[in-house]
């Protein structure tokens, strides 16, 4: 409404008077018309002026502090709505209705989280290692459980300030041990996101899952498409029911080609039998219509994050391991400086930095980044492990034998010095135990532990020693 008579005279009954032959700023409060659409006009009256210059109208506002994050939580087998599922954001908690919905306001801001991966971790001196910055800022960590399922964790939600986040989320059900299930969600654009499974070869045949050919559980190729969807968000659920020797790959195809898997908010989420293992985000840059998320390797179950954009769909992998591909990662927005250490006395401030370790030995890594108003440290221990990879050569320091016993959890740790503590360490440099003896030899349960290969750092009055051990 445009009316004279609709408008309101913010100087009330006093009008201002124009100075003559110069500039004068006027400032008014407009808090009273918030959220509402509002028009400006000017009413002059000038007996003998014939000229009223008026220049720069400028509206400031302030966006509110907190955010509002809703959704649906959605069983990852067959998309059903899961009630009752509690979901978590900065310390605010809320359960889902009958239909899986959920809404959680007032979010306040979130914060600078430091993260990054490196491919390889292991391997004979020289190395060459890649690392990459998988940094966010203004991000939380938003959780979901439910009896029966999987926790679910992302810690890379990312709300602006005064804004609404529709976020879907997937509850995995319990796996069973030597599982291994990836779990597909996206935003409501594109439409139809595909997950597709390369095996290596079971009974002399490698196989191609995906919508056109879903697997079996019980038979080759012991994997299986749980479920699939096209319409948006998510989920697409593919398990491995049973892994075999040989490199899995499994990569996420656009269908719909357009928009770009780069803008669709796309993740991956890696389950095994103990829980949650990977969150892999897509790239936020890059082309192509196939996102190359990663590969395995189906004797040790090790999952190898690629996060690669591609124009063609990955080559297939048969019993070879991969070479080791530069992976690219979002980028963070707003973070402008880096420090990398990686250990060995040497740093960088590049965001993704080729290093090259020319020693035996473990080493510590950590990053620290700035946004101009804060800074953040991540030390990833006994990250980068440089020596012999195999902890049955002669030649280790010692003889310190380290063997999980046949057909039991249990992990022997052989050593002709006290051995006074020990960790073991994942492959993304997370301490998985904690342990101070005083004992020669020790015997441990790694039945906690998920299928795959682990560090464990020794240390004795004589020295301290790492070594590397599959957990099967």
């Amino acid at each position: 409404d445009t009316k004279p008579e609709s408008f309101t005279i913010l100087t009330g009954l006093t009008y201002f008077t124009a100075p003559f032959a110069d500039w004068e700023q006027k400032v008014f409060n407009l808090n009273a018309y918030n959220g509402q659409t509002i028009y400006i006009a000017i009413h002059c009256v000038s007996n003998e002026a014939f000229i009223f210059m008026v220049d720069d109208f400028r509206f400031t506002t302030d966006l509110p502090d907190y955010t509002t994050l809703s959704g649906q939580v959605t069983n990852a087998l067959n998309g059903q709505p899961v009630p009752g599922a509690e979901v978590c954001i900065a310390g605010r908690c809320t359960f889902t209705d009958v239909f899986g919905n959920y809404t959680l306001d007032q979010i306040p801001a979130g914060t600078l989280m430091p993260s990054f991966g490196a491919t390889p971790t292991y391997g004979g001196a020289p190395l060459t290692v890649q690392f990459n910055d998988e940094s966010t800022e203004n991000t939380h960590t938003v959780t979901c459980s439910r009896q029966g399922y999987f926790t679910y964790v992302n810690n890379q939600i990312d709300l602006q300030p005064g804004g609404i986040l529709n976020l879907n989320l997937s509850l995995s059900p319990e796996l069973q041990e030597g599982n291994l299930r990836f779990v597909l969600n996206w935003g409501s654009t594109p439409t139809d996101l595909d997950s597709h499974l390369l095996t290596p070869e079971i009974n002399g045949n490698a196989y191609h899952v995906y919508f056109e050919n879903r697997g079996s559980i019980t038979s080759e190729p012991f994997a299986k498409l749980d479920y699939d969807i096209t319409t948006g968000f998510g989920p697409e659920t593919m398990t491995i029911y049973d892994l075999w020797p040989g490199m899995y790959r499994y990569y996420v195809r656009n269908f719909s080609q357009n928009p770009p898997i780069s803008t669709s908010r796309a993740l991956v989420q890696v389950y095994g039998a103990n829980g949650l293992l990977h969150t892999i985000h897509a790239p936020s840059s890059g082309s192509g219509n196939y996102w190359h998320v990663c590969d395995v390797n189906g004797q040790t179950g090790e999952v190898i994050i690629k996060n690669n954009i591609l124009t063609e769909p990955p080559a297939p992998l048969f019993k070879s391991l991969p070479e080791q591909l530069e992976s690219k990662v979002p980028a963070a927005r707003y973070i402008n400086s880096w420090l990398w250490d990686f250990g060995d006395g040497s740093t960088s401030n590049l965001k993704n930095p080729l290093h090259i370790y020319k020693e035996t030995g473990s080493y510590n890594v950590s990053l620290t980044i700035d946004n101009g108003v804060n800074h953040e440290i991540l030390l990833k221990e006994a990250f980068i492990q440089v020596g012999p990879q195999s902890i049955e050569e002669t030649d280790l320091d010692d003889e310190i034998i380290v063997v999980q016993l046949p057909g039991s959890n249990d992990l022997k740790i052989v050593s002709p010095f006290e051995i006074t503590n020990l960790r073991i360490i994942n492959l993304s440099g997370v301490v998985r135990l904690k342990k101070a003896i005083s004992a020669k030899e020790i015997i441990l349960d790694i039945g906690f532990l998920q299928r795959g290969i682990y560090l464990i750092e020794i240390e004795t009055r004589d020295g301290r020693y790492v070594r590397k051990f599959s957990k099967w």
